[in-house]
């Protein structure tokens, strides 16, 4: 299968998953807003949003009939290569008109808009790094400041303090090479303990691992582009680290929810009169936006419960491992059973020649070649194939795909029967098993011969 249709399906899994979980945990922070905390649910949307980025096995038992019967095994490839031709140089040579398919369609203009939504990520980035060129402070109180907050918090790392008169907000960037920007209006008519406030709250983004957690975030936007439900995640995941940054916050002040909750809004009144770009909404962390609903929380005195929480991710988790695709790894059946056809087709073909050493070899190695030794094989299919003698007529009975074959084996696996007819059993069923190998190449994992009813 082409790199463009195993994108449009896994595009399409997460989609349909990766809403429906967005719904859900929306309903669950709606009623249990009073006994689900800001971290726990901080925790909820980055189940979520791993949810849109990464493919979920389906290995569930079942057989879909895939291939019609009764059609010889020649006519079947013939037919399902319906477009192709011989070339006119007469030397039999076999190519196959390229027709643009829907699905290249919807990958072209799925890879534009991820172009494009990635190019303004980039713009952003770029206008941030060019505060970050900026002189670091080498302003001995305010460093005795950070060293203090730093302490409260238990933050070990070297993290950078940056005076800029660009930045709009209070930021902390980075998480190699973390550093805390600061507006320079904040620094000239904040006190000391405001100060100290913004610096603890960045310090517990840090603490917390929230900035490369909202890159995760960016690249769910990314990816998942026309989609308005992952615009909801960013911004509820943004909510709730926020939220679970002024609880860490508190605890580390010593504050109430009052004190606290003041003197961010002093803060805010400064970011609403103050000018200048406002920069690296997606590469750092705002710390001053939806305050109104944040101060509600900080003052409300809620206590939370950690069952309810617990119980919340254990569903959310349990509903990620959903999927909508055929198998794991997002191959359409009938292209699978085309393939597997086409491995069967030049395997029989081996054994009809007599070639049983080539069969062997080219077989599964771990589902053929290592439970049946060359010399087993070798002994017991000459003595089978000379009981039959020669081969009259094979046609296709039926295929099936198997996710799980019946000894509870991971394949996929591919079943194709034929209806044969050999000199010496005129009415026969032949049966092979196919199985698509680690390396993505489909091998011979199974062959039963046996009389037809």
């Amino acid at each position: 299968m082409s790199a463009a249709n195993q994108t449009i399906l896994f595009l399409l899994d997460a989609t349909l998953v990766g809403s429906g979980l967005v719904l859900a945990l929306l309903l669950f922070q709606f009623l249990g807003r009073r006994w689900l905390a800001p971290k726990w649910l901080k925790l909820a949307w980055v189940i979520v949003s791993l949810r849109f980025l990464l493919p979920v096995s389906a290995n569930l038992p079942g057989a879909i009939s895939v291939t019609p019967a009764g059609r010889p095994l020649m006519e079947r490839l013939r037919g399902e290569a319906g477009g192709d031709r011989t070339s006119p140089g007469g030397d039999g040579a076999v190519f196959r008109k390229k027709k643009l398919s829907l699905f290249d369609v919807v990958f072209a203009l799925w890879a534009a808009g991820a172009a494009v939504s990635a190019g303004l990520l980039v713009v952003q980035a770029a206008r941030l790094r060019r505060i970050l060129r900026q002189r670091q402070s080498t302003d001995h109180d305010l460093l005795e400041l950070l060293e203090s907050a730093k302490t409260r918090l238990g933050v070990h790392a070297p993290i950078g303090l940056i005076l800029s008169e660009e930045a709009a907000v209070p930021m902390i960037v980075g998480w190699l090479r973390p550093r805390i920007i600061l507006p320079a209006s904040f620094v000239r008519r904040l006190s000391e303990s405001d100060i100290t406030r913004i610096l603890v709250h960045e310090l517990a983004h840090f603490k917390s691992a929230d900035v490369p957690v909202l890159w995760l975030a960016a690249l769910v936007r990314v990816v998942h582009w026309y989609n308005p439900l992952t615009h909801v995640l960013v911004g509820q995941l943004r909510a709730r680290q926020e939220e679970a940054c002024d609880a860490r916050a508190m605890e580390a002040l010593r504050e109430s929810g009052q004190v606290y909750g003041q003197g961010l809004l002093a803060a805010l009144r400064m970011v609403r009169t103050e000018g200048g770009p406002s920069v690296g909404a997606l590469a750092a962390v705002s710390s001053f936006r939806d305050m109104q609903g944040r101060v509600r929380l900080l003052v409300s005195g809620r206590r939370f419960s950690v069952v309810a929480a617990l119980g919340v991710l254990v569903v959310l988790t349990a509903l990620s491992l959903v999927t909508t695709t055929a198998h794991a790894a997002l191959v359409p059946v009938r292209e699978s059973a085309r393939m597997a056809l086409r491995g069967t087709e030049d395997w029989l073909d081996l054994m009809d020649r007599g070639d049983f050493v080539a069969c062997w070899e080219t077989a599964s190695r771990r589902f053929f070649r290592k439970p049946t030794p060359n010399r087993e094989w070798l002994s017991g299919i000459s003595r089978v194939r000379h009981s039959l003698g020669a081969l009259h007529e094979r046609r296709l009975h039926n295929q099936t795909f198997l996710p799980v074959n019946p000894e509870g084996l991971r394949g996929p696996f591919v079943v194709t029967v034929f209806e044969s007819a050999f000199e010496r059993m005129p009415a026969a069923l032949e049966t092979v098993t196919f199985v698509l190998d680690k390396d993505g190449r489909w091998r011979a994992s199974a062959y039963y011969v046996r009389p037809a009813r």
